[in-house]
Protein backbone atom coordinates (compact mmCIF):
# COMPACT_ATOMS: atom_id res chain seq x y z
CA UNK A 1 0.00 0.00 0.00
CA UNK A 2 2.54 2.65 1.10
CA UNK A 3 6.31 2.56 0.79
CA UNK A 4 8.62 5.24 2.09
CA UNK A 5 12.20 5.68 0.98
CA UNK A 6 14.70 7.04 3.48
CA UNK A 7 15.32 10.16 1.41
CA UNK A 8 12.91 9.49 -1.41
CA UNK A 9 9.23 10.08 -1.86
CA UNK A 10 6.40 8.40 -0.05
CA UNK A 11 4.67 6.19 -2.60
CA UNK A 12 0.98 5.37 -2.36
CA UNK A 13 -0.31 2.70 -4.73
CA UNK A 14 -4.01 2.96 -5.49
CA UNK A 15 -5.73 -0.04 -7.05
CA UNK A 16 -9.06 -0.54 -8.74
CA UNK A 17 -11.61 2.08 -9.59
CA UNK A 18 -11.62 5.20 -7.45
CA UNK A 19 -15.27 6.12 -7.50
CA UNK A 20 -18.35 6.67 -5.35
CA UNK A 21 -18.01 3.17 -3.88
CA UNK A 22 -14.33 3.36 -2.93
CA UNK A 23 -13.48 7.03 -2.46
CA UNK A 24 -13.37 6.85 1.34
CA UNK A 25 -10.64 4.20 1.33
CA UNK A 26 -8.57 6.22 -1.16
CA UNK A 27 -9.13 9.39 0.90
CA UNK A 28 -7.90 7.69 4.06
CA UNK A 29 -4.80 6.27 2.36
CA UNK A 30 -3.85 9.61 0.88
CA UNK A 31 -4.69 11.76 3.90
CA UNK A 32 -2.39 9.72 6.11
CA UNK A 33 0.64 10.62 3.99
CA UNK A 34 -0.41 13.99 2.57
CA UNK A 35 -0.78 15.53 6.03
CA UNK A 36 2.84 14.66 6.76
CA UNK A 37 4.16 16.88 3.99
CA UNK A 38 7.15 15.73 2.00
CA UNK A 39 7.04 14.42 -1.54
CA UNK A 40 4.14 12.05 -2.17
CA UNK A 41 3.87 10.02 -5.36
CA UNK A 42 0.52 8.39 -6.10
CA UNK A 43 0.97 5.37 -8.35
CA UNK A 44 -2.15 5.23 -10.52
CA UNK A 45 -0.98 2.43 -12.81
CA UNK A 46 -3.61 0.05 -11.41
CA UNK A 47 -6.50 2.53 -11.53
CA UNK A 48 -8.53 2.12 -14.73
CA UNK A 49 -11.28 4.62 -13.84
CA UNK A 50 -12.05 7.61 -11.63
CA UNK A 51 -15.31 9.49 -11.25
CA UNK A 52 -15.99 12.88 -9.69
CA UNK A 53 -15.64 11.45 -6.18
CA UNK A 54 -12.21 10.07 -7.08
CA UNK A 55 -11.14 13.36 -8.62
CA UNK A 56 -12.22 15.19 -5.46
CA UNK A 57 -10.09 12.81 -3.36
CA UNK A 58 -7.02 13.47 -5.52
CA UNK A 59 -7.44 17.24 -5.52
CA UNK A 60 -8.06 17.26 -1.76
CA UNK A 61 -4.95 15.15 -1.12
CA UNK A 62 -2.87 17.53 -3.22
CA UNK A 63 -4.22 20.50 -1.24
CA UNK A 64 -3.47 18.76 2.06
CA UNK A 65 0.08 17.93 0.98
CA UNK A 66 0.73 21.52 -0.09
CA UNK A 67 -0.77 22.87 3.15
CA UNK A 68 1.70 20.66 5.04
CA UNK A 69 4.61 22.06 3.03
CA UNK A 70 4.87 19.09 0.67
CA UNK A 71 3.87 18.15 -2.81
CA UNK A 72 1.82 15.40 -4.40
CA UNK A 73 2.09 14.06 -7.94
CA UNK A 74 0.35 11.28 -9.83
CA UNK A 75 2.37 8.76 -11.83
CA UNK A 76 1.44 5.85 -14.09
CA UNK A 77 -1.89 7.40 -15.03
CA UNK A 78 -3.97 5.16 -17.31
CA UNK A 79 -5.40 6.60 -20.58
CA UNK A 80 -9.04 6.83 -19.41
CA UNK A 81 -8.02 8.59 -16.20
CA UNK A 82 -5.65 10.86 -18.12
CA UNK A 83 -8.49 11.91 -20.38
CA UNK A 84 -10.70 12.84 -17.41
CA UNK A 85 -7.91 14.86 -15.81
CA UNK A 86 -7.19 16.67 -19.07
CA UNK A 87 -10.85 17.48 -19.76
CA UNK A 88 -11.21 18.84 -16.23
CA UNK A 89 -8.07 20.95 -16.58
CA UNK A 90 -6.30 19.09 -13.75
CA UNK A 91 -3.52 17.33 -15.65
CA UNK A 92 -0.87 19.99 -15.00
CA UNK A 93 -1.96 20.42 -11.39
CA UNK A 94 -1.77 16.75 -10.49
CA UNK A 95 0.78 15.34 -12.91
CA UNK A 96 2.67 18.37 -14.17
Amino acid sequence: MNATGADGPTIVVLTGEVDFTSWEQARDQLAAVADGGGYVVVDMSQVPFVDSAGIAVLVNARSRAYAAGGTLRLRGVQPAVRRVLQVMGLWELLVG
